[in-house]
């Protein structure tokens, strides 16, 4: 398989992944109008997104049970049983009845579907990402970006889509069956990565374990010496999850609270989505030829910076200045955003790699990221002040770049220790 098939089937996964998250928060409104009827349209804004919360809660699960099978059979298994259960649970909720054809089923089957999505894709990121930087290349920063990019690829074909649809529907089309045409072209594209996914090789890297750091007493012996590094990698990509997050609520929040039409609301995403997903790949580069960590650390610094600035501008009634506010903040989160698992993926030895990445990711975004839609709403009604959902994430920033920090001085510290070690070996066993 040539190199560009090879990212296709690799990353495609990541951008259906994503054009599927992207496709909920835009048609939010919709849903929770077709499967959470109440008498206060944000009471059921509130349902609807407390149902994409729960789809996250199963993913730390899940992302053990698939990385035992990724670090054990190889990555291939996972991709192709991810994007399989994916595109079968998209399928399905292209095809459900809503609440005013068979009542309380509906949201129930709809959240059952949300949750089997959560589990199949608990490790679809964290695996496409260990692949790309396990292949035989120089380049690792900028393969394994291109997964993070591909997300964002996947959210843009999102918001052209929505777009697409609310512009040439008539609103009351697109409630009663236009919100259903985005699953269904989901699901066929993940047929075609299906056959694609069944032609990979296995990564240069992971052919190269032996059977013995297979071993479950070789796994466990790597997170009992290895706590800290697990514990603070945790935080890692906290800021990151955030930032993305919001970013997909910007559609909702437009629409329900500066009442802008979901036609304008998705362009205006769809732009901003645009820019982000080819400045990573520019920024990886970068990632290649200087160190990653301190590219994280001029990325956090900005980002904390400038968050309440931004937060203010995407605040506004003005279209212009939400705009403005939008490629300004996607900008300025690039770096953080497109390095961040790359460096976390780094962090784990190959063997145990896509168990604890896919845990400590998946924990991270279920609590960082996928509360972040309710957090906002929440803050928006009881705080009322316009951006204080970006106190909340300048605070994630900081957690983020606290725990680099330390990280970098604890692999000082223990680097310098083995250093100690191979120097004066007899030394040491004297000093035990």
């Amino acid at each position: 398989m040539n190199a560009i098939k090879t990212n296709l089937a690799t990353t495609g996964g990541n951008a259906l992944e994503w054009y599927d998250y992207s496709i909920y928060g835009q048609l939010t409104p919709i849903i929770a109008i077709l499967f959470f009827p109440t008498k206060d349209p944000l009471t059921s804004l509130l349902f609807a997104f407390s149902a994409y919360f729960l789809s996250f809660a199963l993913r730390p699960i899940g992302g053990i049970i698939l990385g035992r099978i990724g670090d054990q059979h190889g990555r291939k298994k996972v991709l192709l049983l991810s994007i399989s259960i994916m595109t079968i649970s998209t399928f399905c909720i292209a095809l459900l009845p809503t609440y005013s054809q068979t009542g309380i089923i509906a949201p129930i089957l709809f959240i059952l579907l949300r949750l089997i999505q959560g589990l199949a894709i608990s490790a679809e990121f964290t695996c496409s990402t260990s692949y790309q930087i396990e292949r035989k290349s120089n380049k690792k920063s900028y393969l394994g970006a291109l997964v993070q990019s591909t997300t964002l690829i996947g959210s843009l074909f999102a918001a052209l889509v929505v777009s697409l649809l609310s512009f040439l529907l008539p609103h009351d089309q697109l409630v009663s069956w236009g919100w259903r045409v985005p699953f269904l072209i989901s699901g066929f594209c993940g047929i075609y990565l299906i056959k694609l996914r069944s032609k990979l090789p296995e990564p240069d890297e992971f052919n190269k374990i032996n059977e013995k750091e297979k071993s479950l007493k070789n796994k466990k012996n790597y997170i009992s010496s290895n706590k800290k590094i697990i514990f603070l990698s945790f935080f890692i990509p906290a800021g990151a999850t955030a930032g993305i997050y919001f970013f997909i609520y910007q559609i909702s929040y437009m629409t329900t609270f500066i009442h802008a039409d979901l036609f304008k609301a998705t362009f205006i995403n769809a732009i901003a989505t645009l820019l982000i997903a080819l400045l990573i790949p520019i920024i990886a580069k970068v990632g290649d030829r200087y160190d990653i960590q301190k590219v994280l650390y001029i990325g956090l610094g900005l980002l904390i910076i400038t968050t309440l600035p931004l937060f203010w501008l995407m605040s506004q009634q003005s279209l212009v200045m939400i705009i403005v506010g939008q490629l300004l903040f996607v900008t300025v989160l690039s770096p953080y955003l497109g390095l961040n698992a790359v460096f976390m993926a780094s962090l784990y030895p190959t063997h145990i790699r896509i168990t604890v990445f896919s845990f400590v990711y998946n924990l991270a975004v279920a609590i960082f990221g996928s509360s972040i839609p309710l957090v906002a709403i929440y803050l928006h009604e009881k705080v009322h002040f316009k951006f204080a959902s970006g106190i909340y994430f300048m605070a994630m920033c900081l957690i983020s770049l606290i725990a680099l920090i330390l990280l970098g001085k604890y692999k000082s510290t223990t680097n310098k220790h083995l250093s100690s070690q191979a120097t004066h070996p007899a030394s040491q066993s004297q000093l035990a």
